[in-house]
């Protein structure tokens, strides 16, 4: 099966832990919701065939606030606070040609 052609593939970590594990989890803080919000955002654009939005396990980089993010192919790793800010720009990061 030939898989649809994107420019872009975002993974955003949306791996939650137990409570007491030793590690933080992206997914608890804001993963998840981040995944969503820039699936709709992508698709509000006209841009869901270019770029795709997964979420995944974990990534190997657990920061103590927000998540981590990965871009390909540019094979970019970012930590992302959640802000709006910061989500404003990784959209038109994203949706450049």
């Amino acid at each position: 099966v030939r898989a649809p052609y994107r420019k872009r593939q975002l993974m955003v970590c949306t791996n939650i832990r137990p409570e007491n594990a030793n590690r933080p989890s992206c997914g608890a803080q804001g993963g998840v919701e981040l995944r969503e919000r820039l699936k709709a955002a992508i698709k509000a654009a006209g841009k869901k065939g270019e770029v795709m939005v997964v979420g995944t396990s974990c990534l190997g980089h657990c920061p103590a606030q927000g998540c981590t993010i990965g871009i390909h192919p540019e094979n970019e790793w970012k930590i992302m606070d959640i802000s709006p800010n910061e989500e404003a720009e990784l959209l038109a990061y994203l949706l450049r040609d």
